[in-house]
């Protein structure tokens, strides 16, 4: 029962690094933001929302997707008082977003959250590895 619930508390602490590594859910000024992921339709839309930001960060797409014509190779993440932006964006869009926020004078930071492959690696040592066996 031990290995059972020492397992259950290192995935949930895992999945919970996991989400705040990729900027899903966040603590911002004593609120839970949980991320808003791609609700707006138009870049018209996210461009009204660039007018509220308070810090916007970006991150390369963690792995690569070859389905349909789209080509986005980021997330630009934006926060405003109430709520968190997790949005993709190309090359072209991410120069676009940069003015925008240049003008509003807010600062795009670049982050790099851990790998995906790393989060699964560590699922498996929890699921497989035996933790704390019994000696006789």
């Amino acid at each position: 029962m031990k290995k059972l619930l020492v397992k259950i508390f290192f995935f949930v602490v895992i999945t919970c690094t996991l989400l705040f590594d990729y900027r899903i859910v966040q603590f911002r000024d004593n609120k839970i933001l949980v991320a808003n992921f791609d609700k707006k339709v138009t870049w018209n839309e996210v461009y009204d929302v660039l007018g509220d930001a308070r810090s916007a960060e970006i991150y390369r797409k963690p792995y690569k997707m070859n389905r349909g014509q789209e080509n986005y190779e980021y997330y630009v993440i934006f926060y405003t008082s109430s709520n968190l932006y997790n949005i993709k964006a190309s090359e072209i869009d991410l120069d676009r977003v940069e003015n925008m926020l240049r003008v509003e004078q807010v600062e795009m930071v670049e982050v790099s959250p851990v790998d995906l492959w790393f989060y699964g690696l560590l699922y498996v040592m929890v699921i497989v590895f035996p933790i704390m066996r019994k000696v006789e």
